[in-house]
């Protein structure tokens, strides 16, 4: 029975608490609306769109962070890190951006479903108030 009672308190800091543990934090271009922060710079805020950081799993948006309009160029930058015929795929903003983890609301389900198989085996077992 404490073997169970172990499962499922490991169970409940997976789905809860050790979601805002490994962060990221990344230096780089932002398009609202976009999950991926360009990361490569030719200069002049005009960023490579072949270099990017996606969000992590259970990652559900990156913090606001104000700072200087950057460009994302449609191809890959020049040799000189300038966007060839100043193309343009999309405008964001530049700074550091920090993941932030998606709210409980997500874990909600599974965090129902492991109390209940909880509750389940501990009533079969006839063990459930000796805890």
């Amino acid at each position: 029975m404490k073997n169970a009672v172990s499962i499922f308190c490991l169970s409940l800091l997976s789905f809860c608490g050790l979601k805002a543990v490994a962060q990221g934090t990344v230096a780089g271009c932002l398009v609202a609306g976009a999950q991926r922060v360009y990361i490569v710079d030719g200069g002049g805020s005009v960023y490579d769109p072949r270099y990017f950081t996606d969000l992590s799993a259970n990652y559900c948006s990156w913090t606001p962070s104000t700072g200087t309009t950057c460009n994302i160029c449609s191809t890959a930058l020049n040799g000189g890190g300038n966007c060839p015929g100043h193309n343009y795929q999309a405008q964001g903003v530049e700074g550091v951006f920090t993941m932030l983890p998606c709210p409980i609301d997500r874990s909600i389900l599974p965090l129902i479903l492991s109390i209940l198989a909880f509750g389940v085996f501990a009533i079969r077992t006839g063990n459930f108030l000796a805890v």
